[in-house]
């Protein structure tokens, strides 16, 4: 609603007060992709880094939903690309989860940290490829994501991506030198997790890189 939007800034309304409990004006219109409101609010002073109750900005809402635009404009006007949600979460990871790989190329573009580590250990690296987001895979490798970091018990991206059968990540993690011969505090493998999963290919591939049992 842009007109009845811009009516209530003409008629002084006050951008930067934030709806209760919920969410402020900004980023209400960046969540949903409105992105001649978003501009309208920003031209009105909208504070861009404003956040939600759980710490999350305006950025972090349009890339969860793949706002592209918004995301665009955002980043154009200086929003924190490392801002976090208040359980570590970044922009970044939130993107790379959901595999929204036009969004993730933006963030990376602005400086957004590839390892950027959340309160649960989870990367953006992990999460993408727990979600056999090949295509973010290799661009946040490209960034300087640690293909070896540890996550929870000593589990792997490469283990995970195994276990999970996604065959194309997998692919892309050993073109990175992911270490196949890492074992987590259970002891399992990359290849371990493959085989008992009877992921044959995943296995081969492996097998090629060096894994042993």
């Amino acid at each position: 609603h842009f007109q009845i939007v811009r009516m209530l800034l003409d008629a002084k309304a006050v951008v930067n007060v934030p709806v209760p409990k919920v969410f402020s004006s900004l980023c209400v219109a960046s969540q949903q992709g409105h992105v001649e409101v978003v501009k309208l609010l920003l031209d009105a002073n909208a504070d861009v880094n404003v956040t939600r109750p759980d710490g999350s900005s305006a950025l972090f809402a349009a890339a969860q939903n793949d706002r592209r635009e918004v995301v665009r404009v955002l980043l154009g006007r200086k929003a924190d690309v490392n801002s976090r949600r208040n359980d570590g979460t970044s922009i970044l990871k939130v993107a790379s989860r959901n595999g929204h790989f036009e969004v993730v190329q933006m963030l990376l573009a602005e400086g957004a940290d590839a390892n950027a580590v959340a309160n649960d250990g989870g990367t953006p690296l992990f999460v993408a490829a727990v979600n056999g987001h090949a295509r973010i895979v290799d661009a946040l490798l490209k960034a300087k994501a640690d293909v070896n970091a540890l996550q929870e018990k000593r589990v792997t991206t490469l283990m995970m991506a195994s276990a999970l059968g996604h065959t194309e990540v997998v692919r892309v993690l050993l073109a990175a030198k992911a270490d196949s011969n890492l074992k987590s505090e259970e002891g399992f493998t990359a290849l371990s997790l493959a085989a008992q999963q009877n992921h044959a290919e995943i296995v081969q591939l492996l097998k090629q890189a060096g894994a042993v049992q």
